[in-house]
């Protein structure tokens, strides 16, 4: 197989002269040493603002926003890739690591009687070099799997903070957002890449040389092997029968001998079992106690907030009246959306904020006496119908949804409750509680509940 390349072949070292070849050797150690400097030299965590993005005034149509989102896209890809590519240096590292060690630890102890001192210098400074590399590697490793500095769009994008209403959807915003996004993670990106190159070319360079250093400490081993232990007898020896039976009645009482000790350290070992299983039964004995009144302790939590969520729901019953459009429905509190907003609208209306201020006065009361020491918070679910919309402010029924209940929530915090015991999600027309499209549907739902 003959391979091509699009540039110049490039020529082998062994075929250049003395002079190119030596230039070459320093041009690659030059290489390594700038590799290596840039896996210690501290980088830019946040890289600087891009300044290529379009203008605002652009036209935007939907076929360029999804080349941005394309663009986007593959920037997270190659982050992925990357990370994946610096847990896996990481790996080879510790492995290796161990290796090292256990070449030294072998080294000393078995070649010390029969090498000499410089051969024991030598490997040692490779094995140190082959550390120091692998020491190296690992640093830049950590650096790259350590970032995670990533640029994406968030909720401001979509909802603008200073009002909390939903931005009006703007397609040249959104395709900016995209690329400048994508900059800034390519931009990271870079600093990531060189990281993990350092890695994994001064852990290849760390495994190539412990490859040598093995392959020259078992030849050196195999040329200086100590020749077998040998047993010579000197002076006559008496082959008699009665010299043979005195010499096996002799290591019959050594072995006699020997039985009391090995009985009584196999006596002691068992005693230690005994100990050790005993120890064991016990740890899982109280490892299920534990996790017996952990148990308790949380379902007792959980029915304790049931109890105050029913007396939360009785007050509001009690104040509210019993009206058509507001229902208890399981462990959750139902106001149908006419009576907060308008039909097609997130904005409350003075009827809906008047009933709200009943039921914050009445959370704010039973604040007073849930203790501090149960976590709760109150969500609020913001429901459709299944009747399809598509305005200018929302396009589709699950922004409608989300909007509304991201307003009762805003309201709520405005009476006196901590905004931390507030939660806001939005469900569309996926979880309807009629399958008949007679209204009930259209729903804003309060459920006292844990984090």
């Amino acid at each position: 197989m003959k391979f091509t390349f699009t540039a110049s072949q490039p020529k082998s070292l062994f075929s250049l002269g003395p002079r190119q070849a030596a230039k070459q050797i320093c041009q690659m150690i030059g290489a390594l040493l700038r590799l290596s400097w840039n896996t210690l030299i501290p980088f830019e965590r946040t890289p600087g603002e891009p300044q290529s993005l379009p203008s605002p005034e652009s036209a935007v149509d939907e076929k360029s926003i999804e080349q941005c989102l394309w663009i986007y896209e593959q920037v997270e890809t190659t982050r992925d890739d990357l990370e994946k590519k610096a847990q896996s240096t990481f790996s080879v590292i510790a492995v290796l690591v161990p290796l090292i060690g256990s070449i030294f630890l072998f080294l000393v102890k078995e070649t010390s009687p029969f090498v000499s001192d410089r051969f024991m210098a030598s490997v040692t400074y490779a094995l140190g070099i082959c550390g120091v590399l692998l020491l190296m590697g690992f640093i830049s490793a950590i650096r790259a799997a350590s970032v995670k500095q990533r640029e994406i769009l968030y909720v401001g994008a979509v909802v603008d903070p200073e009002n909390g209403y939903f931005r009006k959807y703007d397609e040249s915003f959104h395709a900016r957002g995209l690329i400048y996004c994508a900059i800034k993670n390519a931009a990271m990106n870079g600093h990531i890449a060189q990281l993990v190159k350092g890695a994994q070319i001064l852990t290849s360079i760390a495994v190539v040389s412990l490859f040598l250093v093995t392959i020259f400490v078992g030849s050196v081993l195999s040329a200086h092997r100590p020749p077998p232990p040998s047993t010579r007898i000197s002076g006559p020896v008496d082959l008699s029968v009665a010299s043979v039976s005195a010499l096996k009645d002799t290591h019959a009482g050594q072995s006699d001998s020997y039985l009391p000790g090995m009985e009584r350290k196999l006596a002691e070992i068992e005693v230690q079992l005994s100990d050790a299983r005993a120890m064991i039964t016990d740890q899982n004995a109280r490892m299920l106690d534990l996790d017996r009144k952990t148990t308790e302790l949380y379902i007792g939590r959980i029915e304790e907030l049931a109890r105050y969520r029913s007396q939360f729901f009785g007050k509001l019953r009690e104040v509210l009246g019993r009206q058509p459009n507001i229902e208890i429905v399981g462990d959750r509190f139902v106001f149908q959306s006419e009576v907060l907003f308008p039909l097609g609208s997130a904005q409350l209306q003075p009827s809906g904020e008047a009933q709200l201020v009943r039921v914050a006065q009445q959370l704010v009361e039973l604040t007073r006496i849930i203790p501090k020491d149960i976590d709760w918070v109150l969500q609020v679910n913001g429901h459709t119908d299944g009747q399809p919309i598509s305005t200018a402010a929302f396009r589709t029924n699950w922004e409608l949804s989300v909007a509304r209940a991201v307003e009762v929530v805003r309201f709520l915090s405005t009476q006196g409750i901590q905004s931390e015991r507030l939660a806001a999600a939005g469900y569309g027309e996926y979880r309807p509680l009629s399958k008949i499209e007679d209204g009930r549907n259209r729903r804003i739902e309060l459920k006292l509940t844990t984090p």
